[in-house]
């Protein structure tokens, strides 16, 4: 079956892409990390051509690729079928996102840093560094010097009260905060705000089913059941979605994770377009404390991070009820490896409820109809 021009890349294209800019020759040298592999999708001129006179559209990758020795960005378009790279570009300006195992680095160059014990044992009486959890946040620009044109990190700390699975964010270590250059992985500075230090809150807050066991949980809610004993009103043909009239495609990509694209509805027999494109292009989440350092505490969920990299494994029972279509969703590691995410996506109908109903008194007829959603699933 031929890719829709849409659909999201997958293992093979990544190793592929990956593979070619490796032997690219102004690949970097030193030390490097793969940031991102989008599909360079179609323009709306290219994909209605192809809609209507179904011509192949070649399947090319953008490939973001930082170099940490030189502390450059740089963005190549990959063409999959010539194999060959098409353009490779040094992006002036522009900073990556903060990738995972940046954040595993950054608590490892914390939590081993004499300064950060010093503080620790000195301000909040604590010393044992296995049960400190060092939690790297992008920091907004305040115009101070040492913030310019570096990739920095603000670093939240906690701690556990004991070894296992205690609740951290019970425990917050409040009025320091060190901050790193993800770049040379080194704290640069240590803002310590001795006016809002206050003890490590002690008492434990456990939350999950294994820390308050079974018998802790509410029992008075019976089994609630959904079943579709013929089936489900919609039709899947690979990532293309068909439902009461309306058509659609469910993409998927590092930075916003869902995306629906080509929305119509079926308007007696012709299709109307709705929609050419719809994500979660950016989302902000400012935390409104006026202290520091929360005040800087703004988290740029997507651009900053990717809703991608952080999506659930959905499963039956909980995240999605009923019957139950998943779709798998491909993204890599910072070497380029592809990893699958399974059931990223969950395709299924509720019951909505009473839709409308009318009830004529002169003849006493009732009419009722309920209610039908289509819901499409993606957790991150």
């Amino acid at each position: 079956m031929s890719m829709h021009p849409f659909d999201p890349i997958n293992e093979a294209e990544i190793s592929l892409a990956r593979k070619i800019c490796l032997s690219y020759p102004s690949f970097p040298k030193g030390r490097f990390r793969f940031v991102s592999f989008d599909l360079k999708e179609p323009s709306k001129e290219e994909y209605s051509h192809w809609k209507h006179h179904q011509f192949s559209i070649a399947r090319q990758v953008l490939v973001g690729i930082l170099d940490n020795t030189l502390q450059t960005m740089y963005q190549a378009l990959v063409h999959l079928k010539k194999q060959e790279v098409v353009s490779w570009k040094c992006m002036e300006d522009v900073q990556p996102r903060i990738m995972f195992d940046e954040l595993v680095e950054v608590e490892r160059v914390v939590k081993k840093d004499p300064k950060v014990q010093f503080i620790l044992k000195k301000y909040y009486h604590f010393d044992n560094m296995d049960l400190v959890i060092a939690d790297g946040w992008g920091i907004g620009n305040d115009g101070e010097t040492w913030e310019q044109s570096r990739r920095l990190v603000q670093v939240f700390l906690w701690c556990r009260m004991n070894a296992k699975d205690d609740n951290l964010y019970a425990h917050p270590i409040e009025g320091f905060t060190p901050i790193v250059d993800l770049n040379l992985m080194e704290i640069i500075y240590y803002t310590l705000h001795e006016k809002l230090i206050s003890p490590i809150p002690r008492t434990q807050y456990p939350y999950t089913v294994r820390q308050l066991g079974e018998e802790n949980l509410r029992d008075n809610l019976k089994p609630l059941s959904t079943c579709q004993p013929k089936g489900v009103s919609f039709q899947v043909d690979g990532h293309v979605v068909e439902w009461q009239n309306w058509r659609l495609h469910i993409g998927f990509n590092v930075r916003e994770a869902l995306v629906l694209r080509d929305v119509e509805f079926c308007d007696q027999g012709t299709y109307r377009k709705v929609l050419h494109r719809a994500s979660l292009a950016e989302m902000l989440v400012p935390y409104g404390d006026p202290r520091p350092p929360h005040n800087r505490k703004i988290a740029f969920d997507v651009g900053e991070y990717g809703l991608g990299f952080c999506c659930n494994s959905l499963k039956l029972g909980c995240d999605c009820l009923g019957v139950i279509t998943y779709f798998d969703a491909v993204v890599h590691d910072t070497l380029g490896n592809p990893v699958t995410i399974k059931n990223a996506i969950c395709l299924h109908e509720e019951d909505s409820g009473l839709l409308w109903k009318h009830s004529d008194i002169r003849s006493g007829d009732v009419e009722v109809r309920r209610g039908r959603k289509l819901v499409i699933s993606c957790v991150a």
